[in-house]
């Protein structure tokens, strides 16, 4: 999102050096981080997580994409001919990675998901 970011404030700039550092540490919080520490069932549940929130942000940013535009076209009519078509192709990432983490939990025998608690539900016998 920060590209999208950078085209409504008037643009980014590259600068070659390091401004920030990032300590990785047990005590991190990132969904990221505790994807690339977990297995199993509970990675899956944390790229869905993940996926969600990335396809939430496109949403988000269509919207305020669409007011500024709506507020002042003069100014933004361009960057939201520019940037609709990347909000498309993130949301269409998005949707895969959703779908694909959703058969995978299901393999796994997770068949419903409410927040981000799994339930397994038994397979009942006839």
């Amino acid at each position: 999102m920060l590209p999208f970011s950078a085209c409504l404030t008037k643009g980014a700039r590259f600068i070659p050096e390091p401004l920030l550092k990032y300590r990785v540490s047990p005590q991190n919080t990132s969904l990221s981080l505790a994807a690339e520490a977990s297995t199993g069932v509970d990675k899956l549940m944390i790229e869905h997580n993940i996926s969600c929130r990335h396809m939430e942000q496109s949403i988000l940013m269509e919207g305020e994409l669409e007011r500024l535009n709506e507020k002042d076209p003069a100014r933004y009519s361009e960057v939201a001919r520019q940037i609709r078509p990347l909000i498309a192709v993130q949301r269409s990432e998005m949707a895969c990675k959703l779908v694909q983490t959703r058969i995978e939990l299901n393999k796994m025998g997770v068949t419903r998901l409410i927040g981000e608690t799994k339930i397994e539900c038994a397979k009942e016998s006839s």
